[in-house]
C-alpha cells in the first residue's frame, strides 16, 4: 500500500497540460511525423525530426503519467502485481494512444487515452499471469503438490493446494499469500502441469513449467525478450512492420522458426534486387529500434530500468 501511494504521489506535482497546450503539441507532433515519413533515412534532417518527436512524446507522457497511476492502482490491489510494472504498461498504452489521437476542440487527450491505457494493463495482467509466478514460487508449488498428494491419500478426498499447506504439520514456514494470490496459483497450476502436443519427438509433451525453465536457460534471444518484456517485443514484428518487412527480418535473422537466409536468397523470393532487400531490412530495423526506444522511454519516465 505504501509503495503504491509513494509511486502515485511522485507524479502529482507534474501539472497536466491545458487543452490549448495539447493542441499546440499535437499539431507539432503530427507535422514532424508526416515530415519524417517523407525524409530519406540518411538525410541529417531525419535524426533532427526524431529528436523533436521524442521531446514532444516525453512532454505529453510526463503530463499524463499521474492519470496512468490512477488507472493502474486498482490492478495492483486486485492482481497482486507491482505498481511500477502496471504504470509502465499503462505508459505504453499512452504512447499507443498518442499515435492515434486526432486533435479535436472539445476532447482532451487523456479522455481518449483511457481506453488504451486500461487495455494495455489488462492484457499485460492476463498475458503474464503464468509468468508472474517466478521459478522460486513454482518450486514451492511443486513441493506443495507433493504434500497435497500425500494428504489426499490420507484423507481419501481431494484438497486444494492452500488447504494442503494449512493441513501439513511439517511445513514450518507457511507462505503469507492472500486469497487472490492463491486463486492465481490454483488456476495457474493446471497450465504449469499441462503437456502441450502429442508427439514426444516434437518435445511438446513436456510440462509447461519445465519448458519455461529450459527455454529461459538456453536461448539468448528469449533471454533478451524476457529483459525487454516478452509480449512487447513479440508485438514489434506484428504491429511495427508490414508483411514484407516482417518476412525479410524473420528470414534474415532466422526468427520464429524460419531458416536463416542471405539477402540474395530473400531477393529471389520477393523478386526484388539485393539492394531493395537491404533497404527493406534497414527500414524494418529502424522501426524496431524506434519501438524499443519508445518502450525504454516509458520505463525510464517512471524510474524503472
Amino acid at each position: 500500500m505504501r509503495q503504491i501511494n509513494e509511486i502515485c504521489a511522485r507524479y502529482k506535482s507534474i501539472d497536466p497540460l491545458s487543452r490549448e497546450e495539447e493542441q499546440v503539441l499535437f499539431s507539432q507532433y503530427k507535422y514532424y511525423k508526416d515530415r519524417l515519413a517523407l525524409v530519406d533515412l540518411n538525410d541529417p534532417e531525419c535524426a533532427q525530426l526524431e529528436k523533436k518527436i521524442e521531446r514532444i512524446q516525453e512532454k505529453i507522457i510526463r503530463a499524463n503519467v499521474r492519470f496512468v497511476c490512477v488507472i493502474a492502482r486498482p490492478f495492483c490491489y486486485r492482481h497482486n502485481v507491482e505498481i511500477e510494472d502496471m504504470v509502465a504498461e499503462g505508459v505504453i498504452g499512452l504512447m499507443r494512444a498518442l499515435d492515434k489521437f486526432e486533435v479535436q476542440a472539445n476532447t482532451k487527450f487523456i479522455s481518449y487515452a483511457v481506453f488504451w491505457i486500461r487495455n494495455h494493463i489488462e492484457r499485460s495482467v492476463e498475458n503474464s499471469k503464468m509468468i508472474r509466478l517466478n521459478y522460486g514460487i513454482i518450486r514451492n508449488i511443486e513441493g506443495f503438490k507433493r504434500d497435497r498428494r500425500r494428504i489426499e491419500q490420507m484423507l481419501e478426498r481431494a484438497v486444494s493446494l492452500r488447504e494442503a499447506v494449512e493441513l501439513n504439520e511439517e511445513t514450518t514456514t507457511k507462505p503469507n499469500w492472500g486469497a487472490e494470490t492463491w486463486d492465481v496459483i490454483e488456476s495457474t497450476t493446471l497450465s504449469l502441469d499441462k503437456s502441450y502436443g502429442e508427439s514426444r519427438e516434437e518435445g511438446m509433451d513436456t510440462p509447461m513449467v519445465e519448458r519455461i525453465a529450459s527455454r529461459q536457460n538456453s536461448d539468448p534471444l528469449l533471454k533478451a525478450i524476457e529483459k525487454e518484456q516478452k509480449h512487447m517485443i513479440k508485438k514489434l514484428l506484428l504491429e511495427a512492420l508490414d508483411y514484407r518487412e516482417r518476412k525479410a527480418v524473420e528470414w534474415f535473422y532466422g526468427l520464429n522458426g524460419k531458416e536463416q537466409r542471405t539477402c540474395e536468397a530473400i531477393a529471389q523470393d520477393f523478386n526484388f534486387s539485393r539492394q531493395r532487400v537491404s533497404q527493406i531490412l534497414e527500414i524494418a530495423e529502424r522501426k524496431i529500434l524506434r519501438q524499443v526506444r519508445n518502450y525504454k522511454i516509458s520505463r525510464n519516465l517512471i524510474g524503472v530500468n
